[in-house]
């Protein structure tokens, strides 16, 4: 009888264990004032190795200076030069430890500029990724990103603009109004990314473009609004005019922000209960899964209870489901009346409704205290 043999995992002979147990050592965040004579020799056998004939070892070096961060700096050259490996699984890594070690990783952007101006598309997109990987320390990539991004074959520039951060504001507003709709959806989607942090300056941009002629860029707009959340809830009013939006896919996108640009608030509900009333069942369906959100924190959201019981009739599963949930989570401060609608969804012939149903009758009549996901205990 053949005995299968079991499989055995060993460490590289050329990388010591011991040098990985420092890198996680190191990962929990030591400044390079305290690094100690042993971990700065571990640092530079790690550079060394990235020169190994071995890809996986190399691909090993780079990860585990990448958990070092910072107090690997003196390793920034060797990775530079592993920018130009010929394994991407190593290029990635260096890149990632370079954005980890921050400051003088900013060297790696001349390289990688140069990448940007090949006359293979391939190779491009592989140095903005790369770029994207520095994060903040690439801001001087920003010029070279924003004129590449205009092509609009691809977003793999406007994703590293997205990366470096609210140093890229600029150049995403400027590419928000450029002629190729392909590059103002890009635009938009990245300005979302950034979020609060450049609020001031980006709903109004992402106000206007919710007007914009192409329904993606619209859609777009409206998701970097939810993206931004309650910073962008002076957004919540035009949010509310684009619900008459003639695409579907931009009226699932409004309705998905309003859920949280402005949870608190009765202008929330509204529109929402509006939303429950449109044509498009996936849209009812999100409708009433962002009444179930607003109503864990938001007194206001009673007023939507009739809305609400109409919905438990809806010839949707999930309108119903989400609907039955919500009536739940507004609980026995206003959902009362709902019961005996509750009641008949128990006869549903979807589970999940029929489930909905029982578990939100059991919140209205033996209430106790229902946690948003941020706060549960």
């Amino acid at each position: 009888m053949n005995r299968r043999r079991p499989t055995v995992y060993r460490v590289t002979v050329g990388v010591p264990l011991v040098l990985f147990i420092t890198a996680a050592l190191l990962s929990c965040g030591r400044s390079t004032s305290t690094v100690d004579p042993e971990t700065l020799q571990s640092i530079a056998d790690f550079a060394s190795q990235l020169k190994s004939d071995d890809k996986t070892e190399r691909s090993f070096a780079a990860r585990a200076l990448s958990r070092i961060g910072p107090p690997a700096e003196g390793a920034v050259p060797a990775l530079i030069e592993a920018l130009k490996d010929e394994d991407q699984g190593v290029r990635t890594w260096a890149a990632k430890a370079l954005g980890e070690i921050g400051g003088a990783a900013g060297d790696a952007v001349p390289i990688l500029l140069e990448s940007l101006k090949d006359e293979n598309e391939a190779v491009r997109w592989e140095a903005a990724r790369m770029i994207g990987l520095l994060g903040p320390v690439a801001e001087d990539a920003i010029p070279a990103l924003a004129q590449a991004m205009k092509t609009g074959r691809s977003n793999a520039y406007s994703l590293a603009l997205r990366s470096i951060g609210p140093a890229a504001v600029p150049a995403l507003l400027k590419a928000l109004t450029h002629d190729r709709w392909t590059v103002r959806k890009q635009a938009a989607s990245s300005l979302g990314f950034i979020g609060p942090v450049a609020a001031d300056v980006t709903v109004s941009a992402l106000v206007t473009a919710l007007q914009d002629e192409e329904w993606m860029v619209r859609c777009s707009a409206a998701d970097g609004l939810g993206r931004i959340g309650p910073a962008a809830k002076d957004a919540l009013f035009p949010l509310a005019a684009a619900l008459d939006d003639e695409e579907k896919y931009v009226r699932v996108s409004v309705a998905g922000a309003v859920g949280v640009l402005d949870p608190e608030s009765e202008n929330a509900v509204q529109i929402l209960i509006a939303a429950l009333k449109d044509n498009d069942g996936t849209l009812r369906e999100l409708a009433a899964n962002r009444m179930g959100s607003v109503a864990i924190t938001n007194s206001a959201a009673r007023i939507a209870v009739p809305a609400l019981v109409v919905a438990l009739r809806d010839e949707e599963n999930g309108v119903r489901r989400d609907a039955a949930a919500a009536l739940g989570f507004i609980g026995a401060a206003g959902a009362e009346e709902s019961v005996p609608a509750l009641r008949g969804a128990l006869q549903d012939e979807d589970p999940n409704v029929r489930h909905a149903a029982k578990t939100a009758i059991d919140l209205i009549e033996r209430p106790r205290k229902v946690y948003p996901p941020w706060e549960m205990p």
